[in-house]
Protein backbone atom coordinates (compact mmCIF):
# COMPACT_ATOMS: atom_id res chain seq x y z
CA UNK A 1 0.00 0.00 0.00
CA UNK A 2 1.81 3.27 -1.14
CA UNK A 3 1.10 6.33 1.35
CA UNK A 4 -1.40 8.17 -0.96
CA UNK A 5 -3.71 5.13 -0.59
CA UNK A 6 -2.68 4.91 2.92
CA UNK A 7 -3.53 8.43 3.87
CA UNK A 8 -6.82 8.35 1.89
CA UNK A 9 -7.78 5.61 3.87
CA UNK A 10 -7.21 7.01 7.04
CA UNK A 11 -8.79 10.28 5.74
CA UNK A 12 -12.23 8.31 4.46
CA UNK A 13 -11.85 6.42 7.81
CA UNK A 14 -11.42 10.31 9.71
CA UNK A 15 -14.56 11.72 7.88
CA UNK A 16 -16.63 8.21 8.46
CA UNK A 17 -16.07 8.91 11.93
CA UNK A 18 -16.94 12.50 12.27
CA UNK A 19 -20.44 11.65 10.17
CA UNK A 20 -21.32 8.91 12.69
CA UNK A 21 -20.84 11.53 15.28
CA UNK A 22 -22.47 14.09 13.97
CA UNK A 23 -25.46 11.96 12.99
CA UNK A 24 -25.43 10.75 16.97
CA UNK A 25 -25.35 14.79 18.09
CA UNK A 26 -28.10 15.56 15.75
CA UNK A 27 -30.70 12.93 16.97
CA UNK A 28 -29.34 13.06 20.51
CA UNK A 29 -31.23 16.42 21.41
CA UNK A 30 -34.56 15.31 19.54
CA UNK A 31 -34.26 12.16 21.81
CA UNK A 32 -33.66 14.03 24.61
CA UNK A 33 -36.86 15.99 24.36
CA UNK A 34 -39.33 13.35 23.37
CA UNK A 35 -37.90 11.38 26.17
CA UNK A 36 -38.24 14.42 29.33
CA UNK A 37 -41.96 15.08 27.79
CA UNK A 38 -43.05 11.41 27.90
CA UNK A 39 -41.72 11.25 31.50
CA UNK A 40 -43.29 14.23 32.58
CA UNK A 41 -46.97 13.06 31.02
CA UNK A 42 -46.36 9.81 32.85
CA UNK A 43 -45.76 11.69 35.97
CA UNK A 44 -48.98 13.74 35.05
CA UNK A 45 -51.72 11.32 34.52
CA UNK A 46 -50.19 9.09 36.93
CA UNK A 47 -52.58 8.01 40.79
CA UNK A 48 -51.37 10.44 42.95
CA UNK A 49 -51.89 7.43 45.49
CA UNK A 50 -50.48 3.87 45.67
CA UNK A 51 -53.92 2.31 45.91
CA UNK A 52 -55.10 3.82 43.23
CA UNK A 53 -53.28 1.94 41.19
CA UNK A 54 -53.73 -1.71 39.47
CA UNK A 55 -51.09 -4.09 38.62
CA UNK A 56 -50.99 -4.21 35.44
CA UNK A 57 -50.76 -0.45 34.82
CA UNK A 58 -48.20 -0.26 37.47
CA UNK A 59 -46.19 -2.73 35.90
CA UNK A 60 -46.11 -0.89 32.69
CA UNK A 61 -45.87 2.35 34.47
CA UNK A 62 -42.49 0.96 36.17
CA UNK A 63 -41.11 -0.04 32.92
CA UNK A 64 -41.82 3.17 31.37
CA UNK A 65 -39.91 4.58 34.50
CA UNK A 66 -37.14 2.36 33.40
CA UNK A 67 -36.37 2.45 30.10
CA UNK A 68 -36.96 6.70 30.16
CA UNK A 69 -34.23 6.76 32.70
CA UNK A 70 -32.32 4.30 30.71
CA UNK A 71 -32.65 5.99 28.21
CA UNK A 72 -31.55 9.44 29.44
CA UNK A 73 -28.40 7.53 31.24
CA UNK A 74 -27.15 6.85 27.95
CA UNK A 75 -27.88 9.89 26.16
CA UNK A 76 -26.03 11.60 28.84
CA UNK A 77 -22.82 8.75 27.94
CA UNK A 78 -23.23 9.85 24.33
CA UNK A 79 -23.59 13.59 24.81
CA UNK A 80 -20.76 13.72 26.84
CA UNK A 81 -17.10 13.15 25.74
CA UNK A 82 -15.14 10.43 27.51
CA UNK A 83 -12.07 11.83 29.15
CA UNK A 84 -10.00 8.84 29.90
CA UNK A 85 -8.72 6.85 26.71
CA UNK A 86 -6.89 3.88 25.99
CA UNK A 87 -3.12 3.31 26.62
CA UNK A 88 -1.98 3.45 23.26
CA UNK A 89 -4.10 6.88 22.73
CA UNK A 90 -1.97 9.47 20.56
CA UNK A 91 -4.06 11.80 22.26
CA UNK A 92 -3.09 10.41 26.08
CA UNK A 93 0.68 10.24 25.15
CA UNK A 94 1.78 13.37 23.76
CA UNK A 95 3.50 14.89 20.92
CA UNK A 96 6.10 13.04 20.95
CA UNK A 97 4.15 9.78 20.60
CA UNK A 98 2.41 11.32 17.45
CA UNK A 99 6.15 12.24 15.76
CA UNK A 100 6.91 8.77 16.13
CA UNK A 101 3.70 6.88 14.71
CA UNK A 102 3.87 9.44 12.21
CA UNK A 103 7.64 8.91 10.98
CA UNK A 104 6.90 4.93 11.23
CA UNK A 105 4.21 4.97 8.78
CA UNK A 106 5.30 7.94 6.46
CA UNK A 107 9.27 7.60 6.49
CA UNK A 108 9.48 3.74 6.96
CA UNK A 109 11.08 2.49 3.59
Amino acid sequence: MSDIDRVNLLEANLARQLDWIAAADSKASFVFAIDTAMLGVLAAVSPRTGSAWAVAPAIVAAFAVAFGLATLLLLCFASFPRTKGPKNSLKHHGVRSFIIVFAMLFCAP
